[in-house]
């Protein structure tokens, strides 16, 4: 029932009916707040509105100062603080928003108003070399996509959302929705770069898009019938048919590849029975899984396929 409410409330909801429902549900979350706010070892370890995500919701929405609890918005800002520190929470942060000004705070201490004035002036690709610069100082590796009014910065595995225009930032987005295909392309492309995956993409229908990845050269035509690759595909494969639509393994032109599907619908579902947008945690548990896929193959390629010698 809750999926289906989910669903009518998004797609076919009257504007009275929608009004109603956000009001109530604001009314409830604004009662949430006040209880967990004033039981300030609840708020801090396990806050009522499961990481923090009512206050990110607000933040997100561009709600007034006036709404945003502030107790919990300074929990916020430290759990950021501590993630760029390198230093752990009492719970794993994700989808946590903060604003921009207080980022540039944590950022620049000494002298923050020169990234709030880029901001300001839309000097975003300056912008974007600062924060980058930053991150790079703190982080082992670090890589950026710039979306022109929006940036995401992949740090040691970790990717933090920068929205421009909306002047807030994402610490470990994960159930956020791409909205379209072109930045869906572009993630893709740079997940493969930072993972050092070499895939090609095709579109298998308007839902769902295939990426090849080349596992290795074939050296003997008997190897498909090896018993300890059987093996390893079939444990292999079951890990990751759990992160994407569908996995096949074939052999074409010598060479051995791995098929995966994924989902590739972005925006907002059409209808009740529509297929679920994507989102940036759902891409980046495929690229995760087809890391830990190729290095297990890698693995078993070292252990019993003969090389060639370098001619």
């Amino acid at each position: 029932m809750d999926e289906k409410l989910n669903r009518f409330a998004r797609i076919f909801a009257s504007r009275s009916d929608y009004a109603f429902l956000i009001q109530k549900a604001a009314e409830q979350m604004a009662e949430l707040d006040k209880e967990c706010q004033d039981d300030r070892m609840t708020c801090t370890v396990r806050p009522l509105c499961e990481k923090r995500r009512w206050l990110s919701i607000l933040i997100k929405a561009g709600a007034p100062m006036s709404m945003i609890p502030k107790f919990c918005y300074e929990l916020q800002q430290k759990i950021v603080d501590r993630a760029l520190k390198k230093e752990k929470y009492f719970y794993e942060p994700e989808d946590c928003a903060v604003y921009l000004d207080e980022f540039f705070l944590l950022v620049s201490q000494s002298s923050p108003y020169k990234l709030a004035k880029m901001l300001a002036n839309s000097e975003y690709e300056d912008l974007t070399f600062t924060l980058e610069t930053f991150f790079r100082s703190r982080f082992n590796r670090v890589m950026s996509l710039n979306l022109e009014e929006n940036l995401i910065l992949l740090a040691d595995d970790t990717l933090w959302y920068v929205d421009y225009i909306d002047k807030y930032i994402i610490l470990n987005i994960n159930d956020e929705r791409l909205f379209n295909q072109a930045t869906l392309l572009a993630l893709l492309k740079f997940l493969s770069r930072y993972y050092r995956i070499e895939i090609k993409i095709f579109e298998s229908s308007p839902e769902s898009w295939i990426l090849d990845m080349i596992l290795f050269d074939i050296t003997s035509p008997d190897v498909s019938q090896n018993e300890s690759l059987k093996a390893l595909l079939a444990e292999a494969i079951g890990k990751l048919t759990r992160l994407v639509k569908e996995v096949n393994f074939k052999i074409e032109e010598s060479k051995a590849h791995l098929l995966v599907k994924i989902n590739s619908f972005c925006g907002i579902p059409e209808s009740l029975y529509a297929v679920e947008p994507v989102t940036y945690g759902e891409v980046k548990r495929a690229f995760l899984g087809l890391v830990e896929f190729k290095k297990k193959m890698d693995g078993w390629v070292s252990a019993n396929l003969k090389q060639e010698a370098p001619k």
